[in-house]
């Protein structure tokens, strides 16, 4: 009973973190795009697609952890 309650609240708390990192890689390019010039805007652009692709898998890995039985 309890690792079922646990394995729902770290599925449901991988999905929060999912959505929070999607939404801050979406504003992380609006703001890269705003606020640099030239070469800078495609490097800063890039580099928050990356890292928003790293924390994302992060986020995936504990989702899709197996479960103890």
């Amino acid at each position: 009973m309890i690792s079922k309650i646990i394995r729902i609240l770290r599925k449901f708390l991988s999905e929060i973190l999912m959505a929070t990192v999607i939404s801050f890689v979406i504003l992380g390019g609006f703001i890269s795009l705003i606020s640099f010039s030239g070469a800078e805007r495609v490097m800063m652009l890039l580099l928050v697609f990356f890292l928003g692709l790293f924390f994302y898998w992060l986020a995936w890995l504990v989702s899709s952890k197996k479960d103890r039985e």
